[in-house]
Order: structure tokens, then sequence, then C-alpha cells
């Protein structure tokens, strides 16, 4: 076994509305996982390669994101949405499920608004839409909330770091140094200002959701999940024990267990 996921998965790009769009690709079949990764930008996990042993697997890093170029001006998250699912639709892919981590949360959220007969499920994973002060292990952080607000900390400085952690063990000071640097530049960019209209569309919801926390996370307390039921009545919660932010990594098969579950039928 490899000391390090993403092996198995393919690269490529798209370009819509002169946008690119970059993709990460693994898997077969006729069940599609579309998933719009954190803040950081796309990234391999030991549960993606779970999960593209099971369906196909696509991950979109969006314009401003990871990799791709800069933003050149302030982009509406609503905006970024409907990039992501023309890109998927340039794939060939009608219907899908769809998860989004950490701020990759917003993205999906505005997708399923706004499209929501091609969204079969839509998953979330350390979501951080309507967090509130009390829902944050630090309410006192800067730059957790910058990343609520998609505004910046110019150096990332204080920005809360996952312990290391077995199942990640790439994961460094330069590894995340590096995220950090792909992180900054798109959040300054990014406008995450309707989140009023996002919940008013939300009451209106016919998508199953299912939103994932993990106990460990250096960001949330588990308090967020009881705020997702009261905006959402249908939909269904779980706490990741020893889960950390990144689910995906530190109980990938706990994580792709529970999508499988949730997607059986749907």
């Amino acid at each position: 076994m490899s000391d390090r996921p993403g092996a198995g998965f393919e690269r490529s790009s798209v370009e819509v509305f002169g946008h690119e769009v970059l993709i990460s690709e693994s898997g077969s079949g006729d069940d599609v996982l579309v998933i719009c990764p954190g803040s950081a930008g796309s990234d391999a996990s030991w549960a993606k390669d779970i999960l593209a042993g099971r369906l196909r697997v696509v991950e979109l890093n969006g314009p401003g994101w990871g990799g791709t170029p800069p933003l050149q001006h302030r982009m509406d998250q609503r905006e970024l949405a409907v990039i992501m699912a023309a890109a998927v639709e340039k794939l060939g892919v009608t219907r899908y499920h769809l998860h989004g981590a950490s701020m990759g949360g917003v993205t999906v959220l505005w997708l399923a608004a706004q499209f929501p007969e091609r969204v079969r499920t839509l998953s979330l994973e350390g979501d951080m839409n309507f967090v509130r002060p009390k829902d944050l292990v630090s309410p006192e952080n800067g730059a957790v909330l910058a990343e609520m607000v998609a505004t910046n900390n110019p150096e990332g400085s204080g920005y809360p770091r996952a312990a290391p952690h077995p199942r990640k063990p790439w994961a460094d000071d330069e590894y995340i140094r590096g995220q950090m640097r792909k992180r900054i530049p798109m959040m300054r960019m990014l406008d995450n200002s309707h989140q009023d209209e996002l919940q008013q569309r939300m009451a209106r919801f016919a998508v199953p959701t299912l939103v994932l926390l993990g106990d460990q996370d250096e960001l949330l307390l588990p308090s967020h999940l009881d705020r997702w039921r009261e905006l959402l009545p249908s939909v269904d919660t779980r706490l990741v024990v020893g889960g950390a932010h990144d689910i995906q990594n530190t109980e990938p098969e706990v994580l792709a267990d529970a999508l499988g579950g949730f997607f059986s039928g749907r």
C-alpha cells in the first residue's frame, strides 16, 4: 500500500466561461460523486481512494482555488457554483452525488440551490456555512472568522493547525505553509456575503442532505450540528469519533461508509 493517497487519480482540466477548472478523477460506473474541496484546493485523500473503488469520483478545483490562476476580480459564491455545475456538465455527467469539504460546502450548497434537479444527494464535511461564534473552537481567532466570511489574514498567522496525525504523515510544516499560500489569495477574492439568501433557499430544499463533523475538529464544535438541525429539520447529521476537520484522511473508512450508506437507493 502506498504511503500517500491519490495514485489512481488522473488529472485534467476544462475551460468554463473563460475560467480553468482542474479535474481529478478515478473510478467508474453510472454512480458519480462530485467533490468540491476546502479552501486550500484539491488534494488526495484515503477516503477518495476508497470511494473510487465503489463509484466514479470527480473532484473539481475551481477558479482561484489550489493550482488554478489567481482570480482577477471578486467572485460571488453563486457565480462559482454555476461555473462548477457547467464543468461537471462538460464531463457528460447530468446527475450526481455532491460533496463539499470545509469551505467547499458553500460552493456545493449554492450549486444544489440553483440546480437541484442535478443533485441526487448532498453531503458536507467540516462545513463552514452558518457557523455561530459558539460553534467555534476558538471564537476569538480571526483566521477562522476570515474563512467563514471569505476575507483574509494575509500571513495566515494563527490559523489553527491540525495536530500531526498518523494517517497524514506528509502533512509537515512545509505542506501546511503550501496550503496557506493557496488558501489566502482565494479567500481574499471570494464573496460569501449572501448567506441569508442561501438560508432562504434552503427552506425549500428537497435534496437529501448529510452533514458530518469530526469530534476532534480543530475549527468547529459539535454544536454546529445542532445549528444544522435547526436550519434544515430533514437533515441527517453524524458526529465522527476520532475525526479532525479533514475527516477524509483522519477517519477515511468511516466517511466512505457513511457516504455509501447515504447514497444507497438514492
